[in-house]
């Protein structure tokens, strides 16, 4: 979304036409049932630019809506502090509610390609490369994984419209066969792949399914 979509007519900066299009939907979800909350997002939750820029262009056109969505991935969307100045400054400009609308830590480098049933040159492996991991400010450990999530929370809980967070994925464990697409959706969008699990070792759940610690924390939250 941050680029726009329906490429190319609602490509980034062809902010009349993003527009259009969103509103087109939005006006279709009211049409159902009004009071139905509906959420921009935006990936690269932590940069704040990009942000301002594209809501200051959208709100002078869009349609009433009422959470603006951030995903924050640490080890590519800057740091906690980068994400809280810009989710303080998304609430102070715009008073909407905010949602950390994907997030995820990682609780293991550990490779688990061999439980996926396939040649290790057709799965794709960790979207946490070892070149990311070295610039976080969180351990890719189980205790890495908990202290971020309650971090997050904390976070979250105090700033102003703050409503919550979905997990990205926290479910998805390396099995044989499980993977981003079907062979019939590889066949679809004309991609080999590779394909595979990419998420395995930032889910909530070890590699054999027993639960993280993380995942507690987020149980016994109180704001």
């Amino acid at each position: 979304m941050s680029n726009g979509l329906l490429w190319p007519s609602g490509k980034k900066p062809e902010f009349d036409r993003i527009a259009k299009y969103l509103n087109a939907g939005i006006r279709a979800v009211r049409e159902i049932q009004a009071d139905i909350p509906i959420m921009i997002h935006l990936d690269n939750g932590g940069f704040n630019e990009m942000y301002v820029e594209w809501f200051d262009e959208f709100t002078k056109r869009a349609e009433p809506f009422d959470i603006i969505g951030l995903s924050y991935y640490p080890f590519w969307h800057g740091t906690m502090e980068q994400l809280e100045f810009n989710m303080r400054d998304m609430a102070r400009r715009y008073g909407k509610k905010l949602v950390v609308a994907e997030t995820s830590m990682g609780f293991t480098m550990e490779d688990y390609r061999d439980r996926e049933g396939k040649p290790l040159d057709q799965l794709k492996g960790m979207a946490t490369k070892p070149e990311l991991v070295e610039k976080l400010d969180y351990p890719m450990t189980k205790e890495g994984q908990t202290s971020f999530m309650k971090d997050l929370m904390e976070l979250i809980a105090d700033i102003p419209g703050g409503e919550g967070f979905y997990y990205w994925e926290p479910a998805w464990i390396p099995v044989p066969g499980c993977g981003w697409a079907t062979e019939a959706a590889l066949a679809y969008t004309g991609e080999k792949g590779p394909g595979g699990n990419e998420w395995a070792n930032q889910a909530l759940f070890d590699y054999d399914g027993n639960a993280l610690p993380a995942l507690a924390v987020i149980r016994d939250f109180n704001r």
